[in-house]
């Protein structure tokens, strides 16, 4: 029987990377994590090739291009994807905790909190994020609030996804109902930048505890 993950033992960690990059950076960040320790993790690469990598969907943060996937399609990919790693490594994907780092940090909310999700993770851990504005994702998020809790990561001095953007996504989250938690820190568009990386951890070390 598959065991149950849940706030206090997350059954899986999925880590969504940026846009124009690579999973082994994000990878490297995770296996850095002493709150990560011994938790199964996915890294997958993003569907959409790009010059110095992969990507969730178009280099717009406004929106997908012409030649991208979707966003709905990515996320019923990825959604197959935990599926099917929790179904190997024996664990209930209700328990999964997601972390992404800009545009993986978006995708990580889309996969989370649209309407007609197959399954909820139990929590996101964005750092650089926004909520998408795509036309195949209907959100619903509502439909989160009491299942999935955020953490929110934004540098003040964010040059890429400025940080009223995150702002915008804890006001909305929060106006549903969501449990946030939300650091906003001195640096920019960093996913090692110091203050982030403790943030994650000791999120992580939370969700371990119980607390």
């Amino acid at each position: 029987m598959p065991r149950t993950g849940g706030p206090s033992a997350p059954a899986i960690l999925v880590g969504l990377h940026g846009y124009d990059d690579h999973p082994s950076r994000l990878e490297r960040v995770l296996a850095s994590l002493p709150g990560a320790t011994g938790i199964p993790r996915l890294v997958p690469s993003g569907p959409v090739r790009t010059p110095g990598g992969y990507g969730w969907f178009g280099p717009d943060p406004d929106g997908p291009t012409d030649a991208s996937p979707p966003l709905s399609c990515t996320l019923d990919r990825l959604e197959a994807q935990v599926v099917d790693a929790c179904a190997a490594a024996q664990v209930d994907p209700a328990g999964a905790v997601v972390v992404g780092y800009s545009q993986g940090a978006a995708t990580a909310l889309a996969l989370a909190l649209r309407r007609g999700a197959r399954w909820r993770p139990a929590a996101v851990g964005a750092v650089a994020a926004w909520l998408p504005h795509d036309p195949s994702v209907e959100w619903a998020l509502a439909d989160a609030a009491g299942h999935t809790e955020v953490l929110l990561v934004h540098g003040e001095q964010d040059e890429v996804v400025p940080v009223v953007q995150g702002r915008s996504a804890r006001r909305a989250l929060e106006r549903h109902g969501l449990e946030v938690t939300w650091v906003e820190h001195a640096g920019g568009h960093d996913l090692e930048a110091p203050p982030a990386v403790e943030a994650l951890d000791r999120w992580l070390g939370r969700l371990r505890a119980g607390r």
